[in-house]
């Protein structure tokens, strides 16, 4: 009777030791299998010259005073290139080395002076070749995300930066993407915008402000989905993993919305607007990330990033994943700093 019941025990044990080794040996061939999936890297890119800023005062002048006198559509500084591209670059080479092609949407004619224009993974993609001619020219970043997944040959995942994101850290597919069939949504700090929501009743819609954008947007997600009760995460200045046929699907579903008495669904609404406006879809950093969750049932995923504004005392230990250069007033030490944690040239560079 002793030996059976020792051997059943021993049957159990062999049992259960079994069952965890197929469990094991499923995540690890699920994560590898992650890790060969094919990703692209999407940057937008653009840069203040004389031509362009002649350009943009020229429309800016045909839209209306608001514009004008608005800072963040008027102003030169959020155009300007202190080579944030380079740097994120050399950050991609040393730490996210698993990409297939870098695509970097520009304005037409213009190109990273610093980056070699024959190099084999690099893809150069003109307004033009993924925007109506009827929308364009555009200074809107929220107009040109409308198209990113329209980019000719990209892959079914890509990874979307801007270009003042940069790794600090080895970071794999698998940290962006769960499953085959699903990828992560990183954010940063839970609850983040109940306040904002809560203190904005009046969205001046002719002018931009951040965070009336940002209300707005989560708005048109409580019409469309579900009110977050205790508001929405902070989903951070971080490079973001999407799915081409998850944002195709989800461009159909915006174009189908209206807000009010508007004639134009939100989608083409924002497509449409040359500059910046409070009822521009904020897609990357809020739109995208949310519908994935409620349409696909992607998962979110906890992360952190540095957010840094580049005066003339900057000294920061930087711990974190990611580095996201939001404000560079003070060039020289910049480049100091950058140079510093990446001093090595990437092969992307002349």
């Amino acid at each position: 009777m002793k030996n059976k019941n020792i051997l059943f025990v021993i049957i159990i044990i062999l049992i259960v030791v079994t069952i965890i080794f197929i469990v094991c040996c499923n995540i690890m061939l699920e994560k590898y299998s992650i890790e060969d999936i094919p990703v692209d890297i999407v940057y937008t890119w653009v840069e203040s010259n004389e031509e362009f800023e002649k350009e943009k005062m020229y429309w800016l002048q045909k839209t209306n005073k608001e514009d004008i006198e608005n800072k963040e559509n008027s102003g030169s500084i959020r155009f300007k290139d202190n080579k944030e591209l380079m740097y994120s670059l050399r950050s991609i080479e040393k730490y996210f080395p698993y990409y297939n092609n870098i695509y970097i949407i520009v304005k037409d004619g213009q190109f990273p002076k610093y980056l070699k224009k024959d190099h084999p993974r690099i893809k150069i993609v003109n307004h033009s070749e993924i925007i109506p001619k009827e929308y364009l020219p555009t200074f809107n970043s929220c107009a040109i995300e409308c198209f990113t997944h329209h980019i000719p040959n990209l892959s079914e995942y890509y990874l979307y930066l801007n270009d003042d994101f940069m790794f600090l850290k080895n970071v794999k597919k698998s940290y962006f993407i769960k499953s085959k069939e699903s990828p992560y949504i990183l954010y940063s700090n839970p609850n983040y915008d109940k306040d904002i929501v809560d203190k904005i009743k009046n969205i001046n819609l002719n002018s931009y402000n951040f965070y009336e954008a940002w209300a707005y947007n989560s708005k048109i997600l409580d019409k469309l989905h579900k009110i977050e009760q205790n508001g929405r995460h902070d989903l951070s200045h971080i490079p973001r993993m999407f799915k081409k046929s998850f944002n195709t699907k989800i461009e159909d579903v915006l174009k189908k919305y209206y807000v009010e008495n508007e004639t134009v669904d939100v989608y083409t609404r924002t497509q449409m607007s040359k500059f910046r406006k409070n009822y521009n879809l904020a897609l990357n950093v809020l739109m995208y990330p949310y519908l994935y969750h409620y349409l696909f049932d992607c998962e979110f995923k906890k992360t952190n990033e540095s957010y840094i504004i580049f005066d003339n005392n900057n000294s920061t230990e930087l711990n974190t994943e990611f580095l996201c250069v939001n404000i560079v007033k003070d060039e020289n030490n910049f480049s100091k700093y950058m140079n510093k944690i990446y001093p090595e040239k990437s092969s992307f560079e002349i």
